[in-house]
């Protein structure tokens, strides 16, 4: 079977190396690579105690590794046929995240925060920073909805909700508060001309990073890396790329872990991509 090369891989999962470089916790190495070694090939990193050749197997492991943590479960499914190998998790509970994670991109918080509560009631109790996340965003998209209206909406409503829910919690972290008081500013503030810190509120992506956090979450509950292990490649590929350049090491023509150019001697992945097209946005 053909399938897409690397780089159409890379953009139907919507991750950027970039999104990477703030996640970066790996160990460092005093030891820079040679200046005279020979480039490293395709799927190949080298950097001091760095040193990992990426087979074809394990290269299809961590796809399917990235397609269940992310929530895909009808892309894993088709992946694990094609590549042989074993879906180690049940479709439902892959379906469940997804769920919860698409509840949060439609702003319907009420729902994810059920769901969740459904799969484990302790994540929310225990995480308490992951509930006043998805309690904020709740306010913010009652904002978004009362706002809009005609004849102003009910802002008591907002302020109802905040006191309630959000008002107690803030006092007890600084982080909280400040997010609380930037949340009950877009009650005050014309929304078209907002300054940057409160247009952020507004914008999609709060929805996205909320989602991330609450999936990375649920991970964690079930005894998972919130991780994908292809995200951690990626991490230490761009760790790798930074010391190298602050050491003037790195390759003038960079280095190529198969992310790129034709598929060749890497590993395939499924050529039907629709199993995509339903899916929510990719942010992590």
């Amino acid at each position: 079977m053909a399938g897409p090369n690397w780089t159409e891989m890379e953009t139907n999962f919507r991750f950027s190396l970039s999104d990477a470089v703030p996640q970066l916790t790996p160990q460092s190495s005093n030891t820079p690579p040679s200046e005279t070694s020979t480039p490293p090939g395709p799927t190949r990193l080298q950097y001091g105690n760095i040193n990992t050749t990426i087979s074809k197997a394990q290269m299809n492991r961590m796809i399917m590794d990235y397609l269940v943590k992310h929530g895909y479960p009808q892309a894993a499914s088709d992946f694990a046929r094609e590549a042989g190998l074993n879906l180690n998790v049940t479709l439902n509970t892959i379906e469940q995240r997804k769920k919860i994670k698409n509840a949060i991109y439609a702003g319907q918080l009420q729902i994810a925060t059920e769901e969740i509560n459904e799969i484990n009631p302790d994540i929310l109790e225990h995480d308490r920073d992951l509930h006043f996340q998805l309690l904020n965003l709740q306010l913010v998209e009652l904002i978004k909805q009362e706002t809009v209206k005609e004849n102003g909406g009910d802002i008591y409503k907002c302020v109802t909700f905040a006191q309630e829910n959000l008002a107690p919690r803030a006092p007890t972290e600084a982080r909280w508060k400040d997010m609380l008081e930037k949340t009950m500013a877009l009650l005050i503030f014309d929304h078209k001309d907002l300054m940057p810190e409160l247009s952020a509120i507004m914008s999609p992506d709060l929805r996205i990073r909320v989602a991330v956090t609450a999936n990375q979450a649920i991970l964690r509950a079930t005894g998972e890396s919130p991780t994908a292990g292809l995200v951690e490649l990626l991490q230490t590929r761009v760790y790798a790329q930074q010391e190298a350049e602050s050491l003037n090491t790195w390759p003038a023509g960079g280095m190529d872990i198969g992310l790129s150019g034709n598929v060749g001697e890497h590993a395939e992945v499924p050529s039907n991509d629709n199993s995509l097209s339903d899916d929510e946005p990719m942010a992590e």
